[in-house]
This record gives C-alpha cells, sequence and structure tokens, in this order.
C-alpha cells in the first residue's frame, strides 16, 4: 500500500512540475490554457528495435516499427509515405549526420547553405533554403517528440540513434505547423534498464577519429540511468590558397545523460544533453563569373576543394537542452507529457566571396532558445474508435549580430545589422481512428494554431578614415535605420484518410490534406519597408498508395502517388541593394508538385537482400512574378525530376566470425539550387554517389570491426550555388571519405 501511493505521488509530482514549468516559462495565462486545453497525450514507450532479431530469423524481412502517427506500429499498417531507417541501416551506411540519409528515400534531399551551419530539408521538392531561423523550415525535425526550431546543431553523430523515421508529405495535424513537406522523426535510444556498455571508435582519411560510448545501468526495479559521451574530429576537405591550412575542419562533443522511471503503467524520462563544437571556418567556394564585381579568372580545375579564406578559423557553438518525457496509462487514457527547454549560441567568421580580393567578410553572433510543452491523451472511447487530442505551447527567441567588412565596394566600410525576433505559438489538435468494419479504418483530424512573432531589426554603416575597414571601428554614416514590426495568424490544418487492409499483409490508403506554414518577418533587411511581414504558406495535398509484404515476406513493395498545390508559396530571394547583402521571403502566387514513389525490398535467399527506390517528382510555378519576370511554368528549387537507389547486403560466415556486406548507390537527378535558375552556375548536375561497408565480427566475441567508404569513386562536385548579384556563394559536396570502426558490446 505505501509504495502504490508513493508511486501515486511521484507521478502527480512529476505532471504538476511539467505543467509548472510551463507556466513559469511561457506566462500564467498562455500555459494554463496550454495545458487545460490538451488533455492529451498517447504513449511514448521505449521504442522497440527499428528490425526485431525475431523477424530476422524468420527468414524474411523484419518488421519495422514507427511512431508516424504518435504510437507504435508497424510501418506496413501505417497510411502514410514514409521510410524508415534504423540502428543497423544507419551503421551500414556509416551514416554521420542528418544529410547522409540522401538518397536512401525517395524525393528527399538534404544540403547545406553555404556559409551556414543549418542543413536544408527537402521532401517533394519543398523547403527552405533560408538558413536564419526567421525563414522556417518546411520539413519539421522533431527529436525524442520535440519540434526543433534550430537546425544547426545535435545533428553532426548519429550514434546511438534507435531509428530516423521520413515521413512525406503534410503532417500538419499531429506535428503542427511548418511540415508542409514532410517530417524527419528521429528517436534516440533510451535506457533499458539493464547493464550494457556499447562503444564505437573510428579512424579515418582527412584525420577523421571519433569515439563514443553508452552505458545503460539499473539502478533498482524502478529506476535506470544511461550516459553517453562521443567526440569527433576531422580535418577539412578544402585547402586554404591563402596559408595552405585546411578549411571546414570538425571538433565536437556530446554529453547525453537519461534518468528513467517505470513502473509498468507509469513512466518519466529526463535527458539532458550538452553539445560543443569548435570547428573551423565554414568554407565558400568563388564561382563568380565575368562581369561580377568578385570575379576572379580561374587557374586551376573548378572542383579541386582549394579557396581562399582570411577569415580567423573560427565557428564555435554550444547548445543545452533538457527533455521531460511522462507516459501515463489511466483510466482516462494513455497520457503523455513532454516538455523541452533548449539553449543555443554560435560564433562564425566566413569570408563570404571566397576570393583574395578584401571583400565580405566578418563574424556572425548567434544567440537562440526554445521553450516548448506538449500534452497528448490517446482514448479508446469504443472497441472501434479511438481518439487521440492534445495541444502544445511553444515560445522562442532568437537574435544575430553580423559585422560585415566592405572594403571592396565601399573603401573603408562596413555595415554593423541585428535581427531579432520572438515567436509564441499555441495549438489544439484532435484526430480520431474510427474501424469501419474489418479491415477498413477512417481517420479525420485537426489543427488549431496560433502564432504571434514580433521583429526587430536594425542596420548601420561605418567608414573608418584611416584606412581600410576594420571590425568595430569607423565613423557612423547617414542612412542608419531600425524597424520593427509584429503580426498575429491563425491557422486550420486538417487531413482524412481511408485505409482498407485487403489482408494481413496488404494495405491499400487515400487521404487528402491541407497543411501550413507559419507567416513571419524578414530578418536581414536594407530598408525599413522589407522587415514585412510575409503571409502563410498553405498547401492541399491528395496522396494514395499500396503497402505489400509477398512471399512469407521475402518481399516488400511499397508504392505513393500524389499532388500538392501551393497557395502564397514562401521563396526565399537573395539580393544586394547598394553594398547591403538582403535576404527577403516573399509569397508566390501558387505552384505545385505531382510524381509517385516506389520502395521495393527483397530477401531472395538467407543472408541476401536487396532493395531499390525510385522518385518521380514535377514540381513547378503555376502563377509566380517576381519583378516584371515571370516564372510560370518554371521548376522549383532542389526538385529533381528522378532520384532513386539500389542497395546489397549479404550476410556470410567468414573463419572464426560472421561478415556482412552492404554497398548502396544514390542517384539524384539535375536540379536548381535555387528557384531562379536561369544561369549556368544555379544547376546542380545529375549526381550519382556509392557508398559501401564490410564488417566482420567473431564468434561469441563482444566486438566488431568494420571497413567503410563514402563517396566511392570520389564523385567532384558543387552542392549548393547561390547567386548574390556580385558573386555566386557556393560549397562542393564531400570527396571520398573511407576508415575502419572498431565496435564494442557487452
Amino acid at each position: 500500500m505505501t509504495a502504490r501511493v508513493g508511486g501515486a505521488r511521484l507521478r502527480l509530482g512529476i505532471l504538476s512540475s511539467t505543467a509548472a514549468v510551463a507556466l513559469m516559462l511561457t506566462g500564467g495565462a498562455a500555459a494554463a490554457q496550454a495545458v487545460a486545453a490538451p488533455e492529451a497525450a498517447e504513449p511514448a514507450e521505449p521504442p522497440a528495435p527499428a528490425e526485431p532479431p525475431a523477424a530476422a530469423d524468420s527468414g524474411g524481412l523484419a518488421e519495422v516499427v514507427v511512431t508516424a502517427q504518435r504510437r507504435e506500429e508497424n510501418l506496413q499498417d501505417v497510411p502514410v509515405a514514409v521510410t524508415a531507417i534504423g540502428q543497423e541501416a544507419l551503421e551500414d551506411l556509416h551514416i554521420q549526420d542528418i544529410r547522409g540519409i540522401t538518397g536512401t528515400t525517395p524525393n528527399v534531399s538534404f544540403g547545406q547553405i553555404p556559409n551556414s551551419r543549418g542543413p536544408t530539408l527537402f521532401i517533394r521538392g519543398i523547403g527552405q533554403v533560408e538558413g536564419d531561423p526567421f525563414g522556417a523550415t518546411a520539413v519539421g525535425l522533431v527529436i525524442d517528440g520535440v519540434v526543433q526550431g534550430a537546425l544547426s546543431l545535435g545533428l553532426n553523430n548519429m550514434f546511438d540513434i534507435d531509428r530516423i523515421e521520413v515521413l512525406r508529405g503534410p503532417q500538419g495535424t499531429l506535428f503542427g505547423a511548418n511540415t508542409t513537406g514532410g517530417v524527419i522523426n528521429i528517436t534516440t535510444a533510451q535506457p533499458t534498464g539493464t547493464f550494457g556498455l556499447r562503444g564505437s571508435v573510428t579512424l579515418g582519411n582527412y584525420n577523421e577519429f571519433n569515439s563514443f560510448v553508452s552505458l545503460n545501468v539499473p539502478l533498482d526495479d524502478r529506476f535506470a540511468a544511461k550516459l553517453l559521451l562521443g567526440h569527433s574530429q576531422r580535418g577539412g576537405f578544402f585547402t586554404n590558397e591563402r596559408d595552405g591550412t585546411d578549411l571546414g575542419s570538425i571538433n565536437q562533443s556530446i554529453a547525453r545523460g537519461y534518468l528513467r522511471y517505470d513502473d509498468g503503467a507509469f513512466d518519466a524520462t529526463l535527458k539532458l544533453e550538452y553539445n560543443w563544437a569548435r570547428d573551423g571556418t565554414l568554407p565558400v567556394v568563388n564561382l563568380a563569373v565575368p562581369g561580377m564585381l568578385f570575379y576572379v579568372p580561374p587557374g586551376r580545375p573548378v572542383v579541386d576543394h582549394r579557396t581562399y579564406s582570411d577569415a580567423p578559423d573560427i565557428n564555435d557553438a554550444n547548445q543545452y537542452s533538457g527533455t521531460l518525457t511522462v507516459n501515463w496509462d489511466t483510466g482516462i487514457g494513455n497520457i503523455t507529457s513532454i516538455t523541452n527547454y533548449t539553449d543555443f549560441d554560435a560564433l562564425t567568421w566566413t569570408d563570404y566571396d571566397g576570393s583574395p580580393l578584401p571583400g565580405l567578410g566578418g563574424p556572425r553572433l548567434t544567440t537562440h532558445w526554445q521553450f516548448s510543452s506538449e500534452l497528448r491523451n490517446d482514448v479508446q472511447l469504443t472497441d472501434s474508435l479511438r481518439l487521440l487530442v492534445g495541444g502544445l505551447v511553444l515560445s522562442e527567441h532568437y537574435d544575430i549580430y553580423q559585422d560585415l567588412l566592405q572594403e571592396v565596394q565601399v573603401p573603408g566600410g562596413r555595415t554593423e545589422t541585428l535581427q531579432d525576433q520572438d515567436h509564441k505559438s499555441l495549438s489544439a489538435f484532435g484526430q480520431f481512428f474510427w474501424d469501419v468494419f474489418d479491415g477498413l479504418q477512417i481517420q479525420a483530424g485537426l489543427r488549431f494554431t496560433h502564432d504571434n512573432i514580433r521583429a526587430y531589426g536594425r542596420s548601420r554603416r561605418y567608414i573608418n578614415p584611416d584606412g581600410p575597414a576594420q571590425h568595430l571601428v569607423g565613423e557612423l554614416q547617414p542612412g542608419a535605420f531600425e524597424a520593427s514590426g509584429e503580426e498575429s495568424w491563425d491557422q486550420l490544418g486538417w487531413k482524412i484518410v481511408a485505409n482498407y487492409a485487403i489482408d494481413d499483409d496488404r494495405l491499400i490508403y487515400v487521404y487528402r490534406a491541407r497543411g501550413f506554414k507559419q507567416g513571419g518577418f524578414n530578418g536581414r533587411i536594407a530598408t525599413p519597408e522589407a522587415i514585412g511581414p510575409f503571409g502563410p504558406e498553405h498547401v492541399d495535398t491528395w496522396e494514395a498508395g499500396i503497402k505489400a509484404d509477398w512471399f512469407d515476406r521475402r518481399l516488400r513493395t511499397n508504392f505513393a502517388v500524389f499532388h500538392n498545390r501551393y497557395d502564397d508559396m514562401q521563396v526565399a530571394q537573395r539580393a544586394f541593394v547598394g553594398a547591403t547583402a538582403v535576404s527577403l521571403i516573399l509569397n508566390a502566387a501558387q505552384a505545385s508538385s505531382r510524381g509517385f514513389e516506389a520502395e521495393v525490398q527483397a530477401m531472395p535467399v538467407r543472408g541476401l537482400t536487396l532493395g531499390a527506390t525510385v522518385g518521380y517528382l514535377d514540381a513547378r510555378f503555376d502563377r509566380f512574378n517576381n519583378n516584371g519576370v515571370s516564372f510560370d511554368g518554371r521548376v522549383l528549387a532542389q526538385s529533381p525530376k528522378w532520384s532513386g537507389s539500389l542497395s546489397l547486403g549479404y550476410d556470410f560466415a567468414l573463419g572464426s566470425g560472421d561478415a556482412s556486406f552492404y554497398a548502396q548507390a544514390r542517384y539524384t537527378g539535375r536540379r536548381c539550387y535555387q528557384f531562379t535558375c536561369v544561369r549556368p552556375f544555379e544547376v546542380l548536375e545529375p549526381l550519382t554517389l556509392v557508398d559501401a561497408n564490410l564488417s566482420w565480427a567473431p564468434h561469441d566475441q563482444p566486438w566488431s570491426i568494420n571497413f567503410w567508404v563514402r563517396n566511392l569513386t570520389d564523385e567532384r562536385y558543387v552542392s549548393a550555388a547561390s547567386y548574390a548579384t556580385i558573386y555566386v556563394n557556393s560549397n562542393y559536396g564531400a570527396p571520398r571519405q573511407y576508415g575502419v570502426d572498431l565496435n564494442f558490446r557487452f
């Protein structure tokens, strides 16, 4: 009796603490509304392995567990186009950061904006090329149930990741705004409650050295702890023509700890994480053509990973994060609460023009924090009707200070800019699942979101009368200005789904959805009027698909067709007004995308696995006029017509142990990096990359060794090319990388 009372007090105490934190950090009235309205949750129990051993022993393809609908389900039973990449596949592919999964899923591409830490995420031609937070992404990134406001750090290692789920198409009803393209849902490996030690050491070319270790410790029959420590370092791929040093080096560490309480019907997990980075400056390649201010006659091949930088070799960042996840199986449903606070800061120096000319360059200081608290309730109303209802409160702030030298344009000149924004969001959602009769299910979901954004921007120009431009030196010039704005938006997203299980192995589905992306204000502005605001973006989607397993799960075929129509689509546009860099987001009129996706896996014999993916995409502006130029019918940025992959995995006995070979070829078709796409350097050529991995583990021993190579054929290619009027801000993709991993597990 005493134990039960104590456990109940602990549950109530944790839930009360969650609500108290929400009230303190977001303001009493707003938080009280957010906590009271949701009464929602669904269980987020420790994730099941992506590939259960029992399934593998059956001789067929393993079942894959995903949480695409906010609860654990078999991938083949989910009426959504979703690809899951488990821990074993991440190791086979030697994926070290989120960009490494490009090509493994159809119509999905990840990249990096030149001179920016943050990745670009594109699904079915929809994403965001703006690196600063004022341009919200159209693809949501969710880590352990927390929507990430800043994509700048915490994505650079995949050790101890249980699985990555890539959900294609709008996911607004269950995952919220800014998911018009889809969602990348990442789940870390949770505490197991049993003692275990797992680690990995990597040696590779470019002086790569990585070491990671995770330790699971049971504290008693209810409490368990876990600790992960890791460090990654690597020399840069680029050579600085200024002094022969390398550019783009990596030097990062991570510490992540978990404390979990579990008494069966109730569990609570506290996760604390710190990411530390002291990387080298981001390399920028100058691809300017004759007639541009920063054109430098080429004296070398186009893609040889050489560039010029006179910026200090500094790219520092820190990220702190704490998440409390609570699940409670009660008489009124399965309640889940997820509360998170994240703090991020970065100092980056960059030579923006990548040329010997004393041109664009300087430091950027970024700070960002976010708080979010979500409550969900998963209620089985009747034998055939289930309801998932919830709410979310989100508050975030960022500011960016930049000191930009502009010696070539204005002798002795520099510009200081500041962008500062606050974003508050409240949302409530619900989705029911109705089993109409055996095999047929109908789903319908609705989400209401209220967003408020307050923005402030400032620009000041200085001239050093005593010589060349210097940071923090000079006399203030006429024309300094500041601007501010505040706006609120109320948006409604919805989704209707019908899916029918033909039998235990085949499912067909069709859905109609409306998603949205929040409006906002422009950050880098050349005039007060340029601050905006710009309005929300809306998308209407139709999708149909079939998922099927054949021949006792020796063959798996998943197909989907889709059509998206975008209204008031947000388009990021970069330009220079005078000598000041400008990045504006404007609402285009209309755009649409249509296509199909196929994913096929086969295990013809035990130990041999074959895979193939194909994506076709036709994504274009339907109606868009920019500065008097019609873009009607032009393709959207980052929208290759064809993409796909081929893979082969083979397990076999070798000597006194077991070996595994895995290889994958990934193809991405010709595509435009920017929406304008009228200049040759804005077109990224078709690309095929090949990766391979060979591992060996001795019998009855707790260690294994992996030999890996990425970009086997050493393809040299331009990965980004951003037109900025007086120069082209570009970057190259990674050359061939190879190395060896020593893995151990006790």
